[in-house]
């Protein structure tokens, strides 16, 4: 179930996208999505709800941010030793808790940026939504996740990027350090912004937990070269699979539906007049 909060600033209401991906206003069924409504009880009245029989809404209104006035946003970090590395840190013994007040915006809402600063990076995250009130979560949060998404960091004005897992001088710095279930999966070129291919990668980051309950999240992800003369790796599409029973690996099926969505809707890095006026080979 994927659920968003649509409409003009301060005026965004409740809305579901239903199984072709439309967006539908459910606003008339239940309570805006906010702290003080997300709970079990809500999402089993959504589940309830026929989407066919729901107000569709366009694709072009604007998305605003998913929650309303949520109560805290604590973020956690360095908890990857790479991502210490990239930020010239090293990793501590226990990861850095943290929290950002009004961070919350649309998908595509304008950013704040400090006057002083000349440059804005971003990395790509994952959100989850607790169900109710915690306190001295254990080794696992996971009976308290209610929801998850896609989020982004965004960090302030760093040096000239190192050579490091993100970006490097040298494509193939990148391309073996890759985590070792990744599948090559398409190449894709638009002369427009370069001569150079973009590379296409799809692997899993599903944890023990969730492969205990057959859920398996892949990602989409590539290899460019950067306006600052330099190879980086991008996160473009995720996607997860739930299923009753164990799965066989699914990168090559997680592949072509991801890139299926990318291809006819777009995506945060390229639009899907980007897709039409380039070439796109797909090697799976």
């Amino acid at each position: 179930m994927k659920l968003l909060r649509v409409g003009e600033t301060g005026h965004e209401k409740i809305a579901a996208l239903d199984k072709t991906n439309v967006i539908r206003d459910i606003s008339d069924q239940v309570d805006n999505l906010s702290s003080n409504t997300f709970n079990n009880e809500y999402l089993e009245k959504i589940k309830k709800i026929d989407l066919s029989k729901q107000k569709e809404i366009s694709s072009q209104t604007r998305i605003g941010p998913f929650i309303n006035n949520p109560k805290n946003y604590f973020c956690v970090g360095k908890n990857f030793h790479l991502h210490a590395k990239e930020v010239g840190s090293t990793a501590p013994k226990n990861p850095m808790i943290f929290s950002k007040a009004n961070c919350i915006s649309g998908a595509n809402d304008d950013i704040i940026i400090p006057k002083d600063s000349k440059k804005v990076d971003w990395e790509c995250e994952i959100g989850v939504c607790l169900k109710e009130e915690t306190y001295q979560i254990g080794f696992s949060g996971y009976d308290e996740v209610q929801a998850y998404g896609v989020a982004f960091g965004l960090i302030g004005e760093r040096e000239r990027p190192k050579e490091d897992f993100c970006e490097s001088t040298n494509f193939n710095n990148l391309e073996s350090s890759l985590p070792s279930d990744t599948i090559k999966v398409a190449t894709y070129v638009n002369k427009k912004y370069s001569t150079k291919k973009i590379y296409f990668y799809v692997c899993s980051f599903t944890e023990s937990t969730q492969r205990a309950n057959h859920q398996e999240i892949y990602s989409l992800f590539s290899i460019m070269w950067s306006r600052d003369s330099l190879w980086e790796l991008n996160p473009w599409y995720c996607c997860s699979v739930l299923s009753e029973e164990p799965q066989a690996p699914l990168h090559k099926e997680a592949a072509n539906w991801m890139f299926k969505g990318v291809a006819t809707t777009g995506c945060l890095i390229a639009s899907v007049d980007d897709f039409k006026n380039g070439i796109l080979e797909i090697l799976i």
